[in-house]
């Protein structure tokens, strides 16, 4: 089994690979579904849009959907715009804090390059968000 920071760096480099082929200008569903057909190709098991509930007060108060999970292990959000904005980093956090995931991927597929941070946060370190990771009941 890789660690974290072989698996990140092996979906960064199929990420590399969707950009080189694809360039910049898709919407951001068409790089997920090429970065799924790459990382799948590489072996990795990859989820789309996991549900992710907000627990308060043992109830669920929202539904959030992440883009991929890859292995089980590693949360990767995909963006496709000019830069990373600081909402973007905000989200990724806070699909941390609402799992039991502990590293993450932002990929943004930009004009120039493409531009990726890599996220861990862990699971020792959280509050009580997490009730249950598996699919979340509708509000």
């Amino acid at each position: 089994m890789e660690s974290d920071h072989e698996l990140t760096y092996a979906v960064v480099g199929r990420a590399y690979r969707v950009y080189n082929e694809l360039g910049y200008g898709f919407l951001e569903s068409g790089y997920v579904g090429a970065l799924i057909h790459a990382c799948r190709k590489q072996g990795f098991s990859v989820e789309r849009e996991r549900c992710v509930a907000l627990y308060f007060d043992g109830e669920v108060v929202a539904n959030y959907r992440v883009d991929l999970v890859v292995n089980e292990r590693l949360l990767v959000e995909v963006k496709s715009r000019p830069h990373m904005l600081a909402e973007d980093i905000k989200q990724v956090w806070n699909y941390l804090r609402c799992t039991d995931l502990e590293v993450a991927l932002l990929l943004n597929f930009g004009p120039h390059q493409l531009m990726w941070r890599r996220y861990s946060h862990p699971n020792s370190l959280k509050r009580k968000l997490v009730v249950n990771s598996g699919p979340s009941r509708a509000l």
